[in-house]
């Protein structure tokens, strides 16, 4: 069975403004607890980012804000596995999946979050209308 590739970004809302930084340490927190490596969330200036290590492969998480409120967020999952290496026949599809559905419950497990939506990269920069309402299997 071919898995699908897993969404890269995510946008959800809270109900009241958000402070970036305790967003960022609650979901290193909701992943670590999902037995994901997290490293410490650093301020990007225009967001908060942490490296995130499942099992083999590690990944950059970035959690910013949408609009000027803060009441609509984006979270961005970028692979670390570069194109040479996709190119020699690895993969990191599963641990992707891992990431993105832990992600996917600790954003629609708090009542604070709602309005989750994922996509992957080309739908968001594009097309933000066409999302999906899980990270991986649609």
């Amino acid at each position: 069975m071919t898995m699908t590739k897993p969404k890269t970004h995510a946008t959800f809302e809270l109900g009241e403004p958000g402070d970036p930084s305790a967003l960022a340490a609650l979901l290193g927190e909701r992943l670590a607890a999902a037995e994901i490596a997290v490293s410490p969330a650093e301020d990007l200036g225009f967001a908060h980012g942490f490296r995130c290590t499942v099992g083999e492969r590690r990944f950059y998480l970035t959690v910013g804000r949408v609009d000027d409120e803060g009441l609509a967020w984006l979270i961005v999952i970028e692979p670390a596995l570069g194109l040479l290496r996709r190119a020699l026949g690895q993969s990191d599809r599963e641990e992707h999946a891992r990431l993105a559905l832990a992600l996917h419950d600790a954003l629609t497990s708090e009542e604070r979050f709602s309005v989750v939506r994922w996509y992957n990269e080309r739908g968001w920069n594009s097309d933000p209308e066409v999302w999906v309402e899980r990270p991986v299997g649609e």
